[in-house]
């Protein structure tokens, strides 16, 4: 999975990245509950050519909107 993950080529499904996780698989669907259902954010799985692997990043337009008008 690990070697999957790295492959730039192929963008990687959310239940792919859950499965990586393992262990903290529960904590994780937790979290992203809360940032998809109750702050509205947007998750997008991107390529950092950084760390050169898949990663998966939150948006939150309403609060950023709050803040800065």
């Amino acid at each position: 999975m690990y070697d999957r993950l790295k492959n730039k080529n192929e963008v990687p499904t959310i239940e792919e990245c859950i499965e990586h996780i393992g262990t903290c698989k529960e904590l994780f669907e937790i979290v992203n509950t809360f940032l998809l259902d109750e702050i509205k954010s947007i998750n997008k799985i991107g390529f950092s050519a950084h760390d050169r692997c898949w990663g998966l990043g939150y948006h939150v337009f309403l609060l950023a909107k709050i803040i800065y008008n």
